[in-house]
Formats: structure tokens, C-alpha cells, sequence
């Protein structure tokens, strides 16, 4: 976020507010608030089974851990990551900072692709079968994140 507030703050130095600016920002700021509102949904939705550290193949199952496949789960493997990445991109685009939202979103992605990778790995050894099927007709919505 430093890296876009300070190509905001070259941008305004140089470029005069624009109705294009503002719209932008506008733009931004729903798609931040729609990022924030899909993940916190998202982790209540989960509920007990909703948790910052990942499980991997191997682990032990937390007690009360299900798959959750019901809510925003129906429409998105990964909702509360999906939400993340919506949030940080809005944010740069509330600052109209293009080059730090590709940027970010590039890095977001390219985090979560792993994280999604050992999350996926560590649920099908504890779901099997019902999280194949859960994984074949639910998409990502990440780019780039199968």
C-alpha cells in the first residue's frame, strides 16, 4: 500500500483531478467494499471450520472442521481470498494507482495460486471424493488459479 500512495501522491502532483480520476476512485472504492464485504461473509459462513492457518495434507482434522459448501462457498472455492484480492486492487484503485493495482494484483495472485495449492492438497486428503466434486463445479474466480 506504501508503493500506492506514493504513485499517488506523483500522480496528483503532475495530472489535475478529472471526472475519469473520480470515477475511478468511485469504482475503486465499491470494488474495495465489495471485496471486504465477500470476505467477511466468507469466514462467517465458515464458521469453526474457517481458520488463518492452513491445514495441510497430513493434518489432523480441527474438531467441528466440515466443508463448507453452502453461501458464498456455492459460488467461489475460495471466497475470503477472493474478497482479499478484490479489496487490495480497489484500494489502489481508490488512490487512481493502475500501476501498483496490476502490480499487486500480479503478487496477489501469485500468493494465493501457492496457498491455494497446499489448502487444496491438505482438504482433499481430509474431504476426498466430496471435495473433488465440491472442486469440479465450483470455480476460483482467481485468475490464473485453477
Amino acid at each position: 500500500m506504501a508503493a500506492a500512495l506514493a504513485e499517488h501522491a506523483v500522480e496528483s502532483a503532475f495530472i489535475p483531478p478529472t471526472p475519469a480520476l473520480a470515477a475511478l476512485s468511485a469504482a475503486g472504492a465499491a470494488l474495495a467494499a465489495g471485496g471486504q464485504v465477500l470476505r467477511w461473509t466468507a469466514i462467517v459462513a465458515a464458521g469453526r471450520s474457517f481458520s488463518h492457518a492452513v491445514a495441510l495434507a497430513g493434518s489432523p482434522a480441527r474438531p467441528g472442521h466440515t466443508l463448507v459448501v453452502t453461501g458464498p462457498y456455492a459460488v467461489a472455492r475460495h471466497p475470503a481470498y477472493l474478497g482479499w484480492a478484490l479489496w487490495a486492487v480497489g484500494l489502489c484503485g481508490v488512490l487512481a494507482a493502475p500501476a501498483c493495482a496490476l502490480l499487486f494484483g500480479a503478487l496477489s495472485l501469485r500468493f494465493f495460486r501457492a496457498r491455494i495449492e497446499a489448502e487444496e492438497a491438505g482438504l482433499r486428503a481430509l474431504f476426498g471424493g466430496e471435495y473433488e466434486r465440491y472442486a469440479a463445479r465450483t470455480r476460483t474466480w482467481l485468475p490464473g488459479v485453477p
